[in-house]
């Protein structure tokens, strides 16, 4: 165990606690157990150092007004974290090297947020970190919504994940507000259901501006932050 880590976190959660309100006064003496219990528990979940961080800070206090239990706090911490990881790759890298077929394009922008999202999950087999005991038919399930969200907004990124050419569909789709409203609800079951929807935030804010309203009511209604320039709308609710 790593006392870095566990200052770190414990640091973390000391100004989480300044920040949302307590059923009850609580001492210091108190108030130092919850954060060492909290503390222990967040090392045992095995969760990288650089999740507790200012941007987990901010998610967490905006989506609690009161100390969280425990099953939250993490959840939150979790969905903060894929964000995060996804922003510091696009950061390192403006293209993703794509298979060696000299006739599929390079993947930037939209397409290469959603090829992240694609293979983030394939790698975990469609399945949140805390997800156990699911049945075959859920992690498949959730495959097919992927793939079809791929096909939908990012056409180049669903032609690398089949392996062929994509369908000759109007690349602008995400336009087509039945279609869009279709897709925002099926996210609303994805374990990364943050990620997803800030990949379709993103998507839409680019190519359909006009129906951004739709993404980000959604995303208020399901908590999920909106970045600052959508703060005005989401204080307004």
């Amino acid at each position: 165990m790593s006392n870095d880590l566990k200052f770190k976190i414990g640091k973390w959660l000391t100004r989480l606690a300044r920040m949302v309100r307590h059923q009850q006064q609580l001492s210091d003496f108190e108030r130092g157990e919850m954060v060492a219990d909290y503390t222990a528990m967040l090392l045992d979940d095995e969760l990288p150092g650089a999740a507790f961080s200012n941007s987990a800070l901010h998610a967490v206090a905006e989506v609690c007004e009161w100390w969280p239990p425990y099953r939250q706090l993490a959840k939150l911490i979790r969905e903060d974290w894929a964000v995060q990881q996804v922003r510091i790759e696009n950061a390192q890298t403006l293209r993703i090297a794509g298979p060696t077929d000299g006739n599929l394009p390079p993947l930037d922008g939209t397409n290469e947020i959603w090829w992240r999202y694609w293979t983030r999950n394939e790698m975990t087999n469609w399945t949140g970190a805390d997800e156990t005991g699911l049945p075959d038919s859920v992690p498949v399930g959730r495959r097919k919504i992927g793939l079809s969200m791929l096909k939908q907004f990012a056409p180049f990124a669903y032609q690398r994940a089949v392996g062929g050419r994509p369908d000759e569909q109007d690349p602008t789709d995400w336009k087509d507000r039945n279609r869009l409203a279709r897709t925002l609800r099926e996210a609303k079951s994805h374990p990364l259901k943050a990620v997803v929807l800030r990949c379709i935030q993103a998507a839409v804010k680019k190519n359909a501006p006009d129906n951004l309203p739709m993404v980000e009511d959604e995303m208020i209604a399901e908590k999920v932050p909106l970045k600052p320039e959508g703060k005005r709308r989401e204080m307004a609710q």
